[in-house]
């Protein structure tokens, strides 16, 4: 969620409904938001003992906030998530206003999708110092997973209120929520407000700035191409991608946002050069394949699509909206068994999904076990489906 790295950074998703037949051109970028810092050797390099070391010494010391904040990272870094929960947790109760272990908090919680309790954590921080700022920036991104984009730009705001200077990348996620919000033009006056702060472009940050990346000119350049595609103005939005693989060192995400503005401009040719050149710099990066399978899809090549969007499958496991495009894939290629078996994987993320409950209905009715098709009818008409109810035998 991106997530495969270190901390989540929000997807923005541009799409219709993944059963409804129609495809949408998909823009995905887990660097939308650089709202905390990557947590990584470069910062930790120090930290050369064990877990059971760092254990025994926060049991022994529960003010060590430098203790906690390896202890944590160790924990993340071998999976441990639960564990790397709980010693968070008792960080925070020790030290409940250090904005290193807030964010780390952030980091950790975000990560497990755990907003109630990181919510929890930001308002007791608050309650004891106001000006946290830190914790004002965490509620805002709390806000924008949940799609509360008025209350994250009040909360990007407060927290810019407290530090106008020292924290440009809030003023960079501000950006992002405006834009989420629909308002392009104001986003990309506090995108070119950022440039004028940044740093190298690298993927780590030094201990003197744990608390915050700042945008680095290819991030900013290519957080204005996707605005700028979003509000329609492809031609300058290619513009803008241009400047971002001139100073990226990784551009396979401005590749993909290069890819989604051809194929709104219908140079479908461009569109699949630049995806298979986003496929190429970075491998393990889901959104090309998604969206190339979405390309064959809408030409009605599901066989050449399948295979795309597996590969992305493997990559990320949890997207509901890839689930049942593969299952609508299935479906179209009349492999209903298959499609029946994404399409219940998706329920499972989202048990209010009407439309797959119809879809898995139809899919039962091609195979002719009528029992079964009015079953997913009768649920999907519950839930709201329309189409449902001219299927449902009374």
């Amino acid at each position: 969620m991106t997530m495969k790295q270190t901390i989540i950074f929000i997807f923005l998703l541009l799409f219709a409904s993944a059963t409804s037949g129609q495809t949408i051109f998909r823009i995905q970028d887990e660097t939308q938001l650089l709202h905390l810092p990557e947590l990584n050797d470069d910062y930790f390099k120090g930290a050369d003992r064990s877990i059971e070391e760092l254990t025994d010494i926060t049991n022994r010391m529960p003010g060590n906030s430098a203790a906690y904040m390896q202890l944590c990272y160790k924990l993340k870094r071998e999976e441990r998530h639960e564990e790397a929960v709980d010693a968070i947790k008792q960080a925070m109760r020790a030290n409940p206003t250090n904005k290193d272990l807030i964010n780390m908090a952030g980091a950790i919680l975000l990560h497990n999708h755990q907003y109630e309790d990181l919510e929890k954590i930001c308002q007791i921080a608050l309650s004891r110092d106001p000006k946290l700022a830190d914790a004002y920036n965490i509620l805002g991104i709390i806000a924008q997973e949940k799609g509360e984009n008025a209350k994250a730009v009040y909360h990007f705001n407060h927290a810019l209120q407290i530090k106008k200077k020292k924290y440009n990348a809030i003023k960079f996620n501000l950006a992002n929520a405006e834009r989420s919000s629909g308002n392009y033009a104001v986003a990309i006056e506090l995108y070119q407000k950022s440039l004028k702060k940044f740093m190298a472009d690298k993927n780590f940050v030094s201990a003197k700035n744990f608390r915050f990346y700042q945008p680095t000119k290819a991030w900013v350049y290519n957080n204005i191409g996707l605005t700028l595609t979003m509000a329609g103005e492809h031609s300058n939005a290619l513009v803008e991608y241009r400047k971002s693989l001139k100073y990226s060192k990784n551009p396979a995400r401005t590749y993909n946002g290069m890819a989604c503005t051809h194929y709104e401009l219908g140079q479908v040719d461009s569109c699949i050069k630049y995806l298979n050149l986003a496929i190429e710099a970075a491998p393990k990066y889901a959104s090309p394949y998604k969206n190339l399978g979405n390309v064959y899809y809408e030409q009605g090549k599901y066989s050449k699509a399948l295979p795309l969007y597996e590969k992305a499958y493997a990559i990320d496991k949890d997207d509901e909206w890839l689930l049942c495009k593969i299952a609508s894939t299935h479906k179209n290629l009349k492999q209903y068994e298959n499609a029946i078996d994404f399409f219940s994987k998706a329920i499972l993320i989202d048990k209010t999904d009407h439309e797959a409950y119809y879809q898995i209905g139809l899919c039962y009715h091609r195979l002719e076990d009528t029992a079964k098709a009015q079953e997913y009818f009768r649920k999907a008409e519950r839930l709201g489906n329309t189409s449902a109810k001219g299927w449902v035998r009374k």
